[in-house]
């Protein structure tokens, strides 16, 4: 039987961060993905167009400014700036808190 999608994404993600999968039949109400420092619950889906340039974005102006990361946010109107959701690489991320910040 052929591993699905979502659980092939479960387990990378997984390794990018250091963490374990868990397993669904085990999970409750768990996230996806547990390590040290994150809880993850994983979605493998298409991005809307809208957020994927919103990524592009930022990745043009990391070049054009000299930035070692570029992050896009998405604010929810009528919510606190700080309840923003932050997109960035996971790869930057992790060297952010690997301390190349």
């Amino acid at each position: 039987m052929t591993e699905r999608a979502w659980k092939r994404a479960e387990r990378g993600i997984a390794r990018v961060v250091g963490g374990e999968r868990v397993p669904v039949n085990g999970r409750g109400d768990l996230p996806d993905v547990l390590s040290s420092r994150f809880s993850v619950e994983v979605k493998n889906r298409a991005l809307p167009e809208w957020v994927l340039h919103a990524v592009q974005q930022a990745e043009i102006g990391k070049w054009e400014t000299d930035k070692d990361y570029h992050m896009a946010v998405i604010h929810y109107p009528g919510t606190q700036f700080g309840s923003s959701l932050a997109l960035l690489r996971i790869k930057d991320l992790m060297r952010i808190l690997e301390g190349g910040a």
